[in-house]
Formats: C-alpha cells, structure tokens, sequence
C-alpha cells in the first residue's frame, strides 16, 4: 500500500500572506482570476477575525514531474513574476488573495459590490473603539468606501 502524499501544516497567517507577496506561493495557470466581491471580502476578515475557520488551503511542492506554469496572487508586485515558487495554491485561491488584497498589497481594493458595480474599498478594522486602517495612503488618489469590521474581544473567563 502506498503512504499517503497529503499533509495538514498549522501556518501563521502572516507568512502565508508574506509568501504570496514575496511569490514563494504562486496559482498554477489554470486557475481562474480573482473574483470576490466586497461582501465576501468583508464575510471573510469578520470570520478570522472572530477565529472561525474559514477552510483549509491546498498547495502542489513544485519541482516534481509535472510543471505547472506558475503566475503570482493578483496585485502580487511586478518582479514577483521572476520567483520561482516553492508551492502552487490548488484550493483557496479566492481566500487568500482577497486577504493578501485587503493587507499586504499597500492600495485600496478593486472590486465589485454583490450586484456587480466596481468600487475601490479600504479595509478598516475596529478594535475597541479605536479604528486600525488596514491600508495607509499618504495622498489616496481614488475616493474609496471605508468599511469597518467590529471585532469583538472577550476576555477568558476564571
């Protein structure tokens, strides 16, 4: 009997992020483009950051023998395209590039509402009263809407 080739990994969510802007993780070309539109965006900050699952990714190691070609995370930076990637994103594509988007990539979101009309969103989160903009521009060139997602924090109970 063969062993299994599958894994379960814990990772911090702030390298993955990182990998997909550094192209350490890329998509395969078949994936298809990112489609989210704010209201799934917004669904899915208010979940992690409640600490509900949100599912599990599913990446290929590269270097076996097939060789997908690979192209990096929507609104990854330009020289990314030059990385060779550790690992191809097969499931979950939608997630993190929708997160990468909202934190890492430094520009408001170009996106689409449920009914399909574009906008430009920035992403706030409130912490206790007190708003954590998840994108900083010095001089915004496009008015964007400003959503905020409340956090709650509870505090462990004795």
């Amino acid at each position: 009997m063969v062993g299994s080739t599958f894994q379960t990994n814990p990772y911090d969510l702030y390298k993955l992020l990182d990998d997909c802007h550094r192209g350490v993780i890329q998509l395969p070309d078949f994936q298809r483009s990112w489609v989210w539109d704010e209201e799934r965006i917004k669904s899915l900050i208010a979940s992690i950051s409640r600490a509900f699952p949100v599912g599990a990714l599913m990446t290929l190691d590269t270097g076996g023998e097939v060789n997908f070609k690979p192209r990096p995370v929507e609104g990854a930076p330009t020289e990314t395209k030059n990385a060779l990637p550790h690992s191809l994103l097969l499931d979950g594509q939608q997630r993190m590039t929708s997160l990468y988007q909202v934190t890492l990539r430094g520009k408001v979101v170009e996106t689409v509402t449920p009914k399909n009309k574009k906008v430009n969103a920035g992403f706030t989160l409130t912490f206790a009263r007190r708003s954590i903009p998840l994108l900083t521009m010095k001089k915004p060139l496009l008015v964007c809407r400003r959503i905020e997602l409340y956090v709650l924090i509870l505090a462990a109970r004795d």
